[in-house]
């Protein structure tokens, strides 16, 4: 999630995101101001979650205790759990955590005897854990948020999409000759959808602005569906 705007050319923040994963993923506009919120609610103990294993219904069955946890109602992924989180079948908390947990657990002990030890995940990103726990108890307030047709928006979009394409292309092309992948011909259809819906978005925009001059002259149209 990232801010646009604040500036003295465009003063108003807009709180954007990519909806979805690779060459689906659509940009989107965060009501932050009305749905981004505090969390202090009572969970379980850090001993409690560690002694959950792979036992979904032992993690299900975790009761408030009196550890206050306290945090925002959105949270980001560390990159040593952002693969578990795309490779894992099911999305839900639960399932999650449990995948969570054994990627921690198997970290921890392939480098348990490295020196200087290295910080534990299971000690580093236990938030993670507790957020997932509330998150399936439906004690977090979801964030709500809408398509973009800004062309603000639609073009720091575009921008992402074409840094992936830049860094997919060298990566597969890098003392080999490879053809273009069918996943990357979707990311560049993706993109020039984006761009064609970026300049016709502006091209709206410069009609409704020349429309408005004194002594325009346009055409009423209608469209039917």
């Amino acid at each position: 999630m990232e801010g646009l705007g604040a500036s003295l050319s465009t003063p108003e923040l807009i709180c954007i995101a990519l909806s979805g994963f690779g060459c689906d993923a659509t940009p989107v506009e965060v009501d932050v101001e009305v749905t981004l919120g505090d969390i202090n609610l009572k969970m379980p103990t850090w001993d409690e979650f560690k002694g959950v294993g792979d036992n979904m219904d032992k993690f299900k069955a975790l009761n408030m205790e009196i550890n206050i946890f306290k945090l925002k109602n959105v949270i980001g992924l560390p990159p040593t759990m952002v693969d578990a989180f795309l490779e894992s079948p099911a999305k839900d908390p639960a399932s999650l955590t449990i995948t969570f947990l054994s990627v921690m657990l198997n970290y921890d002990n392939n480098h348990n005897a490295e020196d200087p030890p290295r910080q534990k995940l299971m000690d580093e990103f236990k938030h993670l854990i507790q957020f997932c726990w509330l998150a399936h108890k439906q004690l977090i307030q979801p964030l709500t948020y809408s398509n973009s047709d800004d062309p603000k928006v639609t073009s720091w979009c575009c921008k992402l999409h074409e840094i992936n394409i830049t860094q997919t292309i060298e990566t597969q092309t890098h003392g080999v000759d490879a053809q273009i992948s069918d996943r990357d011909q979707q990311v560049v259809y993706t993109l020039m959808s984006l761009h064609q819906k970026m300049d016709s978005n502006q091209a709206t925009q410069i009609e409704k602005e020349e429309a408005k001059k004194p002594g325009s002259k346009t055409s009423s149209q209608t469209h039917k569906t």
